[in-house]
């Protein structure tokens, strides 16, 4: 069965070791995935994707990034769906290193690849990636759609 994109608000923060949190990003998921992952296939091209240059805090080692959903209606999330690409640039060697749901833990009871409740209005951590070290949040396109299981 086909999913299809679920409407919310997507949130990234960086969380140090020390536990200090540093918000990178929050946007609409509607802006961050054009077109959504059906079935784990994205479905727009990276000319569609939205762009943001390298900025912020240099990423401490030991550090994660966290990744919250709020979604706008009550549903449940298809996470094998979900199709998750976040670029991060070496503050000294410019390189970039892209960050994918493979990365992506999941938290609080649940597993890897399985369906979760998305209570509307209410933030839940969809998971949590480790951080590279010595790297900025952006310097490349960012893809981030939340599948629901209902299409």
């Amino acid at each position: 069965m086909a999913s299809s994109q679920e409407a919310g608000l997507v949130t990234l923060y960086l969380v140090t070791k020390s536990g200090n949190r540093y918000k990178l990003l929050q946007n609409r998921v509607e802006a961050l995935g054009p077109s959504g992952s059906p079935n784990h296939v994205v479905g727009s091209t990276p000319e569609k994707w939205l762009y943001f240059p390298p900025q912020g805090k240099v990423i401490p080692p030991d550090s994660k990034i966290y990744l919250l959903f709020k979604s706008d209606e009550d549903d449940t999330c298809d996470v094998s769906d979900c199709v998750i690409s976040i670029p991060f640039t070496h503050v000294q060697t410019g390189n970039v290193t892209i960050i994918t749901d493979a990365d992506f833990k999941k938290v609080d009871g649940i597993t890897a690849l399985a369906d979760m409740s998305l209570p509307a209005g209410q933030e839940i951590t969809w998971g949590v990636a480790d951080a590279p070290a010595h790297h900025v949040f952006g310097g490349g396109k960012i893809f981030i759609s939340i599948e629901d299981d209902t299409a």
